[in-house]
């Protein structure tokens, strides 16, 4: 007889879902032993038969960005293998992470509209996907839409292996299916409005009927006991929709033995141009299946054409109960798009209010906070809309039509909560603004300002996007220097509705430095945007000096098939590196200077490729502002801002990728110093900083004393105010020094294997001469800054400071793995021994303690699985609610599984464990969770009831750490609640409100009473349910939280405590290596 768990496997390693409705998990065991054995095997046979039901088990659209004001209009279609996305806007890749997506789990880009609004962020997500190894990507909708790509392609520094970008846009791809979805194309034929934008003209638009395909139905163990259908292929081929014959000829149809089909979820994305008809709706009819209804549509459409009288016909025309989704300017609150933005945003105004203000969107993150979707009022009483906000999510399977919000958490208190939680961070704080407060008069000179858009390189992160930093002269005189991809965005998310006009008919001049991708790829809209500043009021357009290598304008005309013509918006000053500027130039330089009211403006050659140039501009009241662009440390810049008061100089990496910075025509944080202190310039504010630092850039110790500052997105500062930042540093290090401690850590043993290594701290010539010293020492740069600048072209440029020092040909990194590896081949024999060693003693004291041995060949770990509930002495009852699915974005629900798995481990392994419940387990995470082979294994009592219904309301205690009551003893008739919630504090007091709506009891664990943490007490699943176990064992709630909690939440360092024979109990944070999984970090 083949093993029932056996059957089990096979079953859910073929993601089929072969549990009924009912709760009990053993209640499909003992059915399978009650059927009649099956001479065929189950191994390959069954799987002939997966065909017919391929649609996933969780579906679900998500708004990515609203179309609010100074975000494009995207959504992402998530199913449990594949993510689905339509449109990519500026910055679509950098919010990718806010809403869990996996870059390797996205294929397929549907665009509803061949506009610049919907398509100018595809080069920025073709780079992330190269980094994420994904082989191919298909591009739908938008005809010659590789024409951007090609054009990217030569400006970009592609990394990952080479992506290859399929088009479909062809008559004959009309439809669109995988083993997910199936989607069909609808294109929209012209109405009697003409269209505006000529460049849209002649290009298909497409709206896009969706349906998910469907799943694997529940197969019916009952019935199949009662049909006599033998455990074997057999139900593999009922659970896949084919009739089977029994032995004695009697023949099982599937539907007998199948839950009814659910009808297959549907949806439709649509936006309509002007001078475009949206899709019948007798077309859309003819694509619904039998008992198939609309459940979505998601409007794009523009709020010019939304709002017309045709449209909203054609909204009426649909079913009732069909959900409209709408997003648009006129429609879509104003609402943060990124979490992590606005977190880093409010910490640092928390340090200094003026220099680094709240963002436009700070008063609008209490409406955020609310979970309920924003209805709108259409005039048409039988349509129901919605205004669509970022982390809009609508559930498709299951429960499908459910609308809610899954944003995190905007509270004040909340974000500030590490911060003001900390009483000494605190009273730093406060001196430090008092000590500021006293040394700034009233009176402060505006100008010049510089408010920086974009501090990364590269690629934009989670805190930091591309270049671009604004210069301002005065109140209507302004100079951008570089534009990267969502300039604009950033610059409305700072300026917001009411600025935004203002500060882009203020840009006189755009520096573009060079021609790499991430300095210039969101010029196209930002020129578009400020044209529109001037059509709004209603005055006559001035164009724009547009200064930049002359192989940009080859790049522009590469987009204008999307864009539109933006050169005729701008006046060009084109730079060279070899050749002096043209005459046209010459005379649109002196019209630069005179509109901006300039002294000097000056272009000079750095050494770094794609025509790369630096900025050096001089007021009327003698300010010399120098930007360096992207460059090595050149004595060319050096020479022509001599006695500057302000150098913002590029610093990509740290120290001790002094190397690497050489091979990439980049510079250190300390060549960047020593650039400012060769230029003598006053102040030298860093920036361009590698993705690395997220937050902090590593900077060395000795430089703190001198006029440096860092630059951070959003942050404004006049040069009146530069001194401030030279004491800001210290305060940001203080708040944010768990990240900058593990960054400096990680320099800091990189050094330490190079002073083991002889090689590494001496030259060529045998001189002990540190190679940071050469490479940042002033004088060095000074003595170069007299040499031929022919060497600093980039056709002769050799990528070193060095003065006196050969470079090796083996890098700095390659040497120190060498050697790693060679002192871990040298110790492999000791290590053996030793791990030997440690083997035999553990041995003996289990002898000692009367433990059996691993005798019989059964391991220590099959040894310690004997324990089951069932034979426990321990009656203690914990369960796990696991009702939060629909809080929890997919990222968090894999976390709440692992804990739970690990909750099952630590009690597994435990002499006496506890008695063990998970309930509420249905949804998503029930789905999620019996699709992982050996689940069904499990020691543990899996409910989807309530847990009022298993144990009565009266006999639940609820375990929150917001409560005021305190667990003093655990008691064994009462049944501990432990939230299954992963929100990384997000939702703080969500447990505590839930227990007090439905009246049930609620207490804390005693560990304010029994131990000082230096962090919030709020602890993952895992550690409270590994708390409850250890005190049923030791008795002694501060032995338990002390050997269970990490050791980095105390306040001090506690001693590790011993159980009452001897033995030291092996936590699960010990057996992670220290690694915490908690909600709160």
């Amino acid at each position: 007889m083949i093993y029932f768990q056996q059957l089990i496997f096979a079953l859910t390693k073929k993601r089929c879902s072969i549990w009924p409705s009912s709760s009990s998990v053993w209640l499909n065991i003992r059915l399978l032993s009650t059927m009649p054995p099956s001479p065929e095997s189950t191994s390959k046979r069954a799987r002939l038969y997966r065909t017919s039901y391929t649609g996933p088990a969780t579906a679900y659209f998500e708004i990515i960005q609203s179309g609010c004001h100074g975000r494009g209009k995207c959504l992402i279609l998530f199913t449990t293998s594949s993510v689905y996305l339509f449109n990519s806007p500026e910055g679509t890749e950098r919010l990718f992470c806010e809403h869990g997506v996996k870059n390797s789990r996205l294929n397929h880009v549907f665009y509803t509209r061949a506009s610049w609004d919907n398509v100018n962020g595809l080069n920025g997500l073709i780079l992330s996907l190269r980094k994420a190894g994904c082989a191919e990507l298909h591009l739908h909708g938008a005809q010659a839409i590789t024409k951007i790509v090609r054009g990217a392609e030569q400006v970009s520094d592609w990394s990952g292996p080479p992506l290859n970008v399929i088009e479909h846009c062809d008559c004959n791809d009309s439809h669109f299916e995988d083993d997910s979805i199936q989607v069909q194309y609808l294109p929209l034929v012209g109405g009697e409005e003409c269209s505006e934008e000529k460049t849209d003209e002649r290009r298909p638009t497409f709206a896009y009927f969706c349906r998910i395909k469907q799943k694997s139905p529940k197969l019916l163990l009952e019935k199949c006991v009662q049909l006599n259908v033998p455990v074997g292929p057999l139900l593999g081929r009922l659970q896949a929709g084919c009739d089977v014959q029994l032995d004695d000829g009697t023949t099982v149809r599937s539907e007998d033995v199948l839950e009814p089909a659910i009808p297959c979820p549907t949806f439709v994305v649509v936006e309509c141009p002007r001078g475009k008809e949206p899709p019948k709706w007798s077309a859309i009819e003819r694509l619904l299946r039998q008992d198939e209804t609309l459940d979505a549509v998601v409007h794009l459409t523009d709020a010019q054409v939304y709002e017309t009288d045709f449209y909203q016909r054609w909204m009426v025309e649909m079913d009732g109960k069909t959900c409209h989704v709408v997003l648009n300017e006129a429609v879509a609150p104003v609402r943060p798009h990124s979490e992590a933005i606005y977190r880093f945003s409010v910490q640092l105004n928390r340090v200094h209010s003026t220099i680094f203000p709240l963002l436009c969107t700070h008063d609008q993150t209490t409406v955020a906070d609310t979970r309920s979707p924003l209805l709108l009022t259409t005039g048409r009483q039988s349509v129901v809309a919605v205004a669509a906000e970022p982390w809009l999510r609508f559930n498709l399977r299951p429960d499908p039509g459910s609308v809610y919000k899954c944003a995190p958490s905007f509270d004040r208190a909340t974000i500030l909560e590490p911060i003001d939680g900390q009483p000494l961070v605190v009273d730093e704080l406060r001196r430090f603004q008092e000590r500021l407060s006293g040394q700034i008069g009233d009176q402060i000179d505006q100008y010049p300002a510089v408010t920086f858009l974009g501090t990364s390189s590269a690629s934009p992160v989670k805190t930091r996007n591309v270049s671009a930093l604004l210069i301002h002269l005065d109140d209507s005189s302004t100079v951008l220097c570089d534009c990267g991809e969502s300039t604009y965005s950033q610059a409305y998310l700072r300026y917001g509705a009411d600025g935004i006009g203002p500060l882009l008919r203020s840009v006189k001049l755009i520096f573009i430095s060079h021609m790499h991708g991430d300095h210039f790829f969101g010029l196209p809209t930002f020129l578009r945007h400020r044209f529109r500043a001037y059509q709004d009021c209603q005055l006559e357009y001035e164009p724009v000096f547009l200064v930049a290598p002359q192989n940009l304008l080859r790049i522009l005309t590469m987009f204008e098939s999307f864009s539109g013509s933006v050169q005729q918006l701008c006046k060009t000053i084109l730079t060279h590196r070899l050749h002096p500027l043209t005459e046209q130039s010459q005379k649109h330089l002196h019209e630069a200077m005179l509109s901006l009211n300039v002294k000097r403006l000056e272009f000079v050659p750095v050494a770094h490729p794609m025509g790369a140039h630096g900025l050096v501009l001089t007021t009327v009241g003698n300010k010399t502002v120098v930007y360096s662009g992207d460059t090595r440390p050149c004595p060319a810049l050096v020479s022509a801002g001599q006695g500057a008061d302000l150098l913002i100089h590029e610093a990509t990496m740290e120290d001790d990728l002094a190397q690497e910075a050489v091979d990439k025509k980049h510079s250190t944080i300390s060549e960047a110093i020593a650039v400012g202190r060769a230029m003598g310039a006053g102040f030298t504010l860093l920036t361009h900083f590698s993705g690395r630092y997220n937050k902090l850039p590593l900077v060395d110790e000795r430089h703190c004393s001198e006029s440096i500052g860092l630059a951070f997105d959003f942050m404004r500062v006049s040069l009146a105010e530069l001194a401030v930042l030279t004491e800001i540093l210290p305060m940001l290090k203080l708040i944010f020094r768990d990240t900058y401690q593990n960054i400096n850590m990680e320099v800091q043993s990189g050094i330490s294997e190079m002073e083991l290594d002889p090689v590494l701290n001496n030259d060529n010539d045998g001189n002990n001469n540190s190679s940071s010293s050469a490479l940042c020492s002033g004088e060095a740069v000074a003595n170069l800054s007299t040499n031929n600048d022919n060497q600093w072209r980039e056709e002769k440029w050799t990528g070193s400071l060095d003065v006196g020092r050969t470079t090796s040909k083996v890098s700095k990194n390659q040497l120190k793995k060498m050697k790693k590896r060679e002192r871990w081949l040298l110790s492999r024999q000791a290590r053996r021994q030793e791990q030997a060693a440690k083997r035999k003693q553990r041995k003996v004291e289990a002898r000692l303690r009367g433990e059996p041995s691993s005798a019989g060949g059964r391991s220590k770990r099959k040894l310690l699985k004997l324990s089951s509930m069932e034979l426990s002495n321990c009656r203690q009852r914990v369960a796990v609610d696991m009702s939060f699915d629909d809080l929890m974005n997919e990222r968090d629900l894999c976390k709440a599984l692992n804990q739970l798995a690990q909750c099952y481990a630590v009690n597994r392994r435990a002499r006496n464990p506890l008695q063990f419940h998970v309930v509420n387990f249905r949804g998503i995470s029930r789905v999620n969770f019996d699709n992982i082979p050996g689940n069904s294994n499990w020691d543990v009592l899996l409910s989807e009831d309530d847990y009022e219904q298993l144990f009565g309301r009266w006999n639940v205690v609820y375990l929150t750490s917001e409560s005021p009551n305190v667990v003093h003893e655990l008691d064994e008739s009462k049944v501990y609640i432990i939230g299954g919630l992963v929100d990384h504090n997000h939702l703080k007091g969500r447990c505590l409100e839930l227990a007090e709506q439905r009246q049930v009891a609620h207490a804390r664990l005693p560990i304010d009473e029994h131990v000082k943490m230096n962090a919030r007490r709020v602890l993952s699943i895992n550690h409270v349910f590994e708390i409850l176990l250890r005190y049923t064992e030791t008795k002694s709630w501060q032995v338990a939280i002390e050997t269970v909690v990490p050791k980095r939440k105390l306040l001090q360092t506690q001693q590790h405590q011993l159980l009452p024979n001897n033995t030291a109990i092996r936590t699960s944070a010990e057996t992670n290596n220290g690694h915490n999984t908690s909600s709160d970090d």
